[in-house]
């Protein structure tokens, strides 16, 4: 969802960002450490694991999107 806005609004680097960097910089070393210390279990975990660490970056992503246009409106 937060890609999708970030499209819409023109922040194509942002949402590709959030695309491409959850997939590389995420969820894969996410799944490998975990597959790596908890096995089975692990790979199950990984996800929910690696989609918590994207809905926070996510968030934090929008909040200063939401920073810089209050600036922009005073």
């Amino acid at each position: 969802m937060a890609a999708a806005f970030f499209q819409s609004v023109g922040r194509a680097r942002e949402a590709l960002i959030i695309t491409l960097g959850g997939i590389l910089l995420v969820k894969l070393p996410v799944l490998l450490l975990s597959a790596s210390l908890f096995s089975l279990m692990g790979i199950w975990l990984s996800e929910a694991i690696s989609e918590t660490i994207l809905c926070l970056i996510a968030v934090l992503m929008l909040r200063k999107f939401r920073g810089q246009m209050a600036v922009r409106e005073t």
